[in-house]
Parts: structure tokens; C-alpha cells; sequence
């Protein structure tokens, strides 16, 4: 692969609008079309959109590991400085595409697949405060079309990049140009099908717009009417009847819309639909199998044609409770593997309805998301446990499980990727690639890449700033995600350097101020904490002064690395490799004799005087803690980190 990549209710019949079929030749070109996945140029194993190249969520891929270690497959890097988000991962030709909110604005963001660092990063405009429950009906992936990305932004814009190096080829906006109510925040999953990318802004301007893909110039536009709010599902193309079409889920129904001119063909109401449509129809030759959330249930629905006419029949309507934000289903021949309630995996019978079986796990959680590859799903529940199960209508046999290290409780869960070999988890801020091929050389496993992922000032737009300078001071976005440390730990820490009362202990990236705090509780010692998040520093200072420690601990809004750190005696960091790297230069500065404790990260390069791990009775796992003493050994990092 290129750039390097070696990752080896009663039915019922309703008689509707039609078009007529198209010519066989033509046909014959549309269903292989279809059944490679519409988009054009790809490897087998890439990962080019939302769902996966024909969007049935399963991939084709082979020789992946069917069992997995103890601890979980080989994690081969990890990444950090994406920003808030919850978009999975595209993957395609060696790289890897998503999308984050950093430094007050949305960015789109290409990465080597190989090493996770930095190719480009684009920025798309101002962030959009999202609604931390209803924005995982919106989890928006980019679509990846050989030399063009195009993405929407949660403001509703819509991007054409360039692959090769992020630069914006044209951009339209569905606020402006199709207005329409959207209570939850614009998604859509933009599909190529040729030399047409369609979307879906379902406004009274257009319900479902097919653009030229080169230059966004508008084909044809599905009008506007009745058909009630938008969903939040992707849609689809399906050849039934000879006819080329997508079909769509709405608020009210679903619908299909002739590939050709946008022609409304059918349309069809869905019962039991309410708030948010999340789920994408799942195509199954001549049938529609549309499943959802909020009680939605399951229903199967066949299309026929009918001289020149198509024909929509309702073959079933049954309950089945699906989550009712993630899109949590995946097709594998005449089955469709699903989460029901309670984090459950299901297997239900496509052309039936029949749910063959639900499997109970010890970790299952009431919110999940799923992906299948080489016979086996991959489950992500919402305490951060991912399981591997091997499956089949006969039953499902956990092969193994693993937790995302340091996971970020939320309240939805980001859907895994399997593409070329690895297993792509996005976890907020951070992307893990873990390695799930099967029969690779053995030995004593590397450690892991970790990845910091910096802006340059051109990228964030800064204006009157060096081109390759990193953007400092308090008034920017956090470098990574507030994780606490448990109150135990946080002791053993203390204790590890020794804190007494004459000292001064600094907390860089101080959080809630639960170290400071402590310090100057328990050990007497006067404690400054640094911390960058505003929100976090008038959370820090009330519980400062209702523990009366004004006079001992003090919250600083500063940017740790623009702090003189010279008259500490104690330092306290909770922070990954290559944000630790950064502090290197101040850190030479310490005055000798000044102890560093990290929490479960160690300095690039530089050996500990002391390590330990702490059992936690909070959260009954494992701490690393790590105890260096001023002044420190210089040397090359062994951290990789970005070529800016």
C-alpha cells in the first residue's frame, strides 16, 4: 500500500413513485459498483468512511488474530492532542483521518497509520459546544475518496480536502444554503458514488443533494416537503428492482430517492420512530432492514418492481431494544449482529426477525458500540472494556478482553475501527492502534510509540507567529484530558517524594487540585497548582478555600510550560511522554536536589531513581509511579514526536 503502509405490525402494501430500471449494461456496472463498496481505488483492508465501505459496518478482512493475549493485542501507539471529539477513524491508503475540537476551533486531522504522527491538520472553523449526551447521535466520520477527504462540521459545513495535504477545495454550508431545524447538531455521513457525492442537509431546499464531487457543484436536489425531521443515520445504496437509489431514515419514515435525478421513488412511515433517527438502514438485496433506538424496534421491508413501478411491502414490525444513540449494528451474510439493552450482543435473524441469541457478559455495560472482521466482533462497552467474541448463529465465545488505558468516562461510546491489521480505538483526546494480525514474529514486544500532536501556528491560523512555532499561554485550548488521580494514589505519591513542611511542592496540569490540597492538609507543605483549564481553576479554588487551605495552597491559570518551576522543592505531574518532553528545558533548571514524582508516565529518555506500582482501592487497578531527583541526565528523547 502506499506511503509505507505494510499493515499487512400487520404487513401492509403501498404502491409509490417509480423510474424505470436501467439498462443491463449500466445495471451490471451499478451492482459491482455496490458490492465493492461504491468507492473506487481502495484497498481491501482500508476503512475508507462511517460503517466501512459498503457500510455494513463488517469488514472483509482475513488473518487477524482469533484469540487475543491476557493483556489484550499489542498496543503499537498511541496519540495524543486531538481535541474533544468522538469521531471514529477513517483509514485509507496508510493514513488515518478524524476530526477534533482544540484551541477554540474544529480541526480534521491526517496521521501516519504506521507511527500515528502528525501529516496535517486543517482548521474548519470555530468549535461548536456540543450537547455531551445527544452529540453521540452525531458521530462524524470523514469519507475518504482517493485524492479528496470531505467531512461535516458540527456548525453544518461541508469540506472537500485534499489528501495530500489538507487544503480546502470547496466548502458548502448547510446553515446557509439548507436551513433547517436540527435540535441535536448537524451530522451527515457524505457518500461518493461515482462522480457524485451525496448528502443529506434535509431541508425544504433539499432533503438529499448529490453534488459533483470535484467541485461541489450542485447535480440534483431531492425537493423538500413533509417528511418531518432529519435522522442521524448514513445512507445507502440499494439495487432493488434494477433500480439504482439511496435510501435514507428519517424522523418519520424512510425513503428512497432515484441515484439518477434525485426523484423521490418510494417512501414508507416507520412506526414507533421518535426523537433522533440514529440508526442506518441495513441493505439486504431487495429488502431494507431499518432498525433504532428509543423503542424504534426492528422492521424488514422488500422492494419489487411492478412493470414499472416499485412496489414496498412491510414484512414485519418487532420490538428489539436497541441503544438508542449508536448505530450498533452489523450485516454478516443473513444475520445482523446488534447490542440490545444492558451492553448485551444479540444475533438476529434478518429475514425473520427472530432474535437467535443474547449473551450476557460480566462487564457489559447499557451503552456499546460493535464492528465485525474475520468472523469475530469487536465490542467497546462504556466503562472502556473491549471484548473480542467469536460469533455465529450457533452462539458467541469471548476471545479475550483488555481495558483502553485510562479510559475517559463519557456518556457514549466511540465506535473501533478494524482496518489494515490494527484495531483503531478513539478514546477523546487520545487514538490508540493496537496490532490484531495474526502470525507476526514473535519476541520481546516494543513499547509502544507515544505521539504528542502539536499545531503549528499556521495551522491554527494564528497570524504574526512563526509558521512552525507550537501556540503557548493560558488562553488556548488544554494539551490533554483531566484524568484523576485516585486519592490513595495521590498519597503514595506524596509520600514517595517525601513531602515535608518547609517544602514547596508544584502540581503541573493540577485538575481539581487534589494534590495541592493534599499537601497542604496532610503534609503541611505550601503547594502551588498549576492549571490551564479555566473551568478547572474555579473548581480547584473552591475547594481550596472550603478546605481553608488559602493560606498554604494556591490555583495559578497558567500554561505549565511557560512557568518558572526554579523554586520547587517537589513537582507533580500526570502527563503523557511528549508533554513531559516539553517540560524538559525548564526542568533543567531545577535547583538540585528536587524530587519528580509522575503518575504512570515516565520522561522520554531519562531512567527513574524509583519506580513502584500502586494497587488502588478506589478504582482497583494498577498506578505507575515514577521518582526522579534534580538535576536530570540529559539525553536524545526516545520519544516520537511530531516534525514540526
Amino acid at each position: 500500500m502506499a506511503r509505507g503502509w505494510t499493515g499487512d405490525f400487520e404487513p401492509n402494501t403501498k404502491r409509490q413513485k417509480t423510474m424505470k430500471p436501467l439498462p443491463c449494461f449500466q445495471l451490471l456496472t451499478c451492482m459491482m459498483g455496490l458490492y465493492l463498496g461504491w468507492v473506487p481505488c481502495l484497498a481491501a483492508t482500508d476503512w475508507p468512511q462511517w460503517r466501512g465501505p459498503d457500510r455494513s459496518n463488517a469488514s472483509q478482512e482475513t488473518g487477524l488474530l482469533q484469540e487475543w493475549p491476557a493483556d489484550g493485542p499489542p498496543l503499537r501507539w498511541q496519540a495524543s492532542g486531538l481535541g474533544l471529539g468522538i469521531s471514529p477513524v477513517s483509514v485509507a491508503e496508510g493514513r488515518v483521518y478524524t476530526v477534533g475540537n482544540r484551541d477554540g476551533a474544529e480541526f480534521a486531522y491526517a496521521l501516519d497509520a504506521a507511527t500515528g504522527t502528525k501529516i496535517w491538520a486543517t482548521r474548519l472553523g470555530a468549535a461548536v459546544a456540543e450537547n455531551p449526551l445527544m452529540r453521540w447521535l452525531t458521530q462524524r466520520s470523514p469519507t475518504v475518496d482517493g485524492e479528496r477527504i470531505y467531512t461535516l462540521t458540527a456548525k453544518g459545513e461541508l469540506f472537500c480536502l485534499r489528501a495530500a495535504d489538507g487544503q480546502k477545495l470547496w466548502q458548502k454550508s448547510y446553515a446557509t444554503d439548507y436551513p433547517t431545524k436540527r435540535p441535536w447538531g448537524y451530522c451527515d455521513y457524505p457518500l461518493v458514488d461515482g462522480d457524485q457525492l451525496i448528502c443529506t442537509p434535509f431541508s425544504t431546499k433539499g432533503v438529499i443533494v448529490a453534488f459533483n464531487k470535484c467541485d461541489g457543484k450542485a447535480l440534483w436536489t431531492t425537493p423538500g416537503g413533509s417528511e418531518g425531521p432529519a435522522g442521524y443515520g448514513a445512507t445507502v445504496v440499494s439495487m432493488a428492482g434494477g433500480i439504482r437509489h439511496y435510501v435514507y431514515l428519517f424522523r418519520n419514515g424512510l425513503m428512497g430517492v432515484a441515484a439518477e435525478d434525485g426523484r423521490v421513488l418510494w417512501e414508507h412511515p416507520r412506526a414507533d420512530l421518535r426523537f433522533g433517527g440514529s440508526y442506518t438502514p441495513v441493505v439486504h438485496g431487495s429488502r431494507i432492514f431499518s432498525p433504532n433506538g428509543y423503542g424504534g424496534g426492528m422492521a424488514l421491508f422488500n422492494l419489487t418492481p411492478c412493470g414499472d413501478e416499485l412496489m414496498v411491502e412491510e414484512e414485519y414490525h418487532k420490538p428489539f431494544k436497541f441503544d438508542a444513540f449508536h448505530d450498533s449494528t452489523a450485516l454478516v451474510g443473513d444475520h445482523v449482529y446488534a447490542f440490545a439493552a444492558g451492553g448485551k450482543p444479540a444475533c438476529i435473524e434478518l429475514r425473520t426477525g427472530k432474535v437467535v441469541w443474547e449473551k450476557e457478559t460480566a462487564y457489559g455495560t447499557n451503552r456499546g458500540a460493535l464492528t465485525y472482521a474475520g468472523d469475530r466482533l469487536y465490542l467497546r462497552h462504556l466503562n472502556g472494556i473491549v471484548a473480542l467474541a467469536e460469533v455465529s448463529p450457533a452462539g458467541c465465545t469471548e476471545k479475550g478482553t483488555f481495558r483502553i488505558p485510562h479510559h475517559e468516562t463519557s456518556m457514549g461510546v466511540t465506535f473501533p475501527v478494524v482496518a489494515a491489521g490494527r484495531l483503531w480505538l478513539r478514546d477523546n483526546d487520545r487514538l490508540f492502534c493496537y496490532d490484531i494480525r495474526a502470525g507476526v514474529p514473535g519476541g520481546e514486544p516494543a513499547l509502544p510509540q507515544n505521539v504528542l500532536l502539536t499545531l503549528t501556528a499556521k495551522e491554527l491560523d494564528v497570524e504574526g507567529s512563526a509558521a512552525g512555532s507550537i501556540r503557548q499561554g493560558r488562553d488556548r485550548a488544554p494539551d490533554a484530558i483531566f484524568i484523576p488521580t485516585p486519592d490513595d494514589v495521590v498519597e503514595r505519591m506524596l509520600g514517595m517524594a517525601d513531602v515535608k513542611p518547609q517544602d514547596v511542592v508544584y502540581d503541573l496540569g493540577s485538575g481539581d487540585g487534589r494534590i495541592v490540597i493534599a499537601a497542604g492538609k496532610k503534609h503541611g507543605a505550601r503547594a502551588v497548582g498549576y492549571e490551564i483549564d479555566p473551568r478547572l481553576v474555579e473548581l480547584s479554588r473552591k475547594k481550596v478555600a472550603e478546605q481553608q487551605l488559602e493560606g498554604l495552597v494556591t490555583i495559578e491559570h497558567e500554561d505549565v510550560f511557560t512557568v518558572d518551576l526554579s523554586k520547587a522543592d517537589v513537582i507533580t505531574v500526570f502527563l503523557y511522554p511528549g508533554l513531559m518532553e516539553r517540560l524538559k528545558p525548564q526542568l533543567q533548571k531545577l535547583k538540585p536536589g528536587t524530587r519528580i514524582v509522575s503518575h504512570q508516565f515516565v520522561f522520554p529518555g531519562v531512567p527513574a531513581n524509583q519506580s513502584i506500582t500502586v494497587e488502588s482501592k478506589e478504582d482497583n487497578e494498577p498506578h505507575r509511579l515514577f521518582l526522579w531527583t534534580a538535576p536530570l541526565p540529559t539525553g536524545k528523547p526516545a520519544l516520537q514526536e511530531d516534525p514540526q
